[in-house]
Formats: C-alpha cells, sequence, structure tokens
C-alpha cells in the first residue's frame, strides 16, 4: 500500500514538473511584443488596384488586438491574435464585405502580408508600416 502511494506522489511531481516545463517554454502574453500604434497602409486589391491608408492596432487583453483601418472615404474594423511573429486577422467592412489577413512581423516592426475577401476568389496584399510619433 506504501509503494503505491510513493509511486502516485511520484507520479504527480513528475506530471507537475513536465506541465511547468512546457508553460517556461511558451512566452508570456506581457513579454510578446506589443503591436499597439498608428501604422500607414499600403496595399494592393483584389484586383490590383494600389491603395493607402491608415491604421489604429489597439491591444485588448493578452495577445487579442482590434485593428481600424482608415481609407479615402471607407472603414473597416478587424479582430486579431498576435504568436509573436504572426498577426492573424478577422476584419469586417460593415454589413457589405469580410474576410481574413495574416501579417509576418518584420525586423523593422512592419507588418507585411496577404488578405482575402470571403466568397471572392484571389488574394490582395498589405504593409502596415509603423508611424514615427
Amino acid at each position: 500500500m506504501r509503494i503505491r502511494l510513493v509511486i502516485a506522489v511520484l507520479m504527480i511531481v513528475i506530471s507537475g514538473l513536465a506541465c511547468a516545463q512546457t508553460e517556461a517554454n511558451d512566452p508570456p502574453a506581457q513579454d510578446l511584443l506589443d503591436l499597439s500604434g498608428t501604422y500607414n497602409v499600403t496595399g494592393t486589391s483584389l484586383d490590383g488596384v494600389r491603395y493607402a491608408g491608415d491604421a489604429i492596432i489597439t491591444r485588448t487583453t493578452g495577445n487579442d488586438y482590434r485593428i481600424e483601418w482608415t481609407f479615402a472615404s471607407q472603414s473597416q474594423t478587424g479582430t486579431g491574435t498576435f504568436d509573436g511573429t504572426t498577426f492573424n486577422v478577422k476584419w469586417q467592412m460593415g454589413s457589405e464585405a469580410s474576410g481574413t489577413a495574416t501579417y509576418t512581423l518584420q525586423p523593422d516592426g512592419s507588418l507585411v502580408g496577404t488578405w482575402t475577401q470571403d466568397g471572392v476568389e484571389g488574394e490582395g496584399s498589405e504593409s502596415l508600416t509603423p508611424q514615427i510619433e
């Protein structure tokens, strides 16, 4: 009976150490770079037309963000998650359009990626460059 108790305790300790090791390798949300800020936006639409505007990225909680784009006469919003290198976003432009975007963080702090629109074939490209304040 005593041997079973010792084995059970050892299994719990080993399990705890294994979980602690996994958690130690995962960067806590507060240790990841905060993407919050204002960005200059340049991109190419699905039909090849170039566009420009601004975007504001705001951290909501942990690794979750809200992004608001403003172009000449339109705006759109999105929510996304940042894992330290990749920013994945779901966006919405009123009731007119929605889609996804995936950006990769560059060494200079810019975000470069592609986007798609739900129900439409093709892929657009977009770069977000931090504005110097």
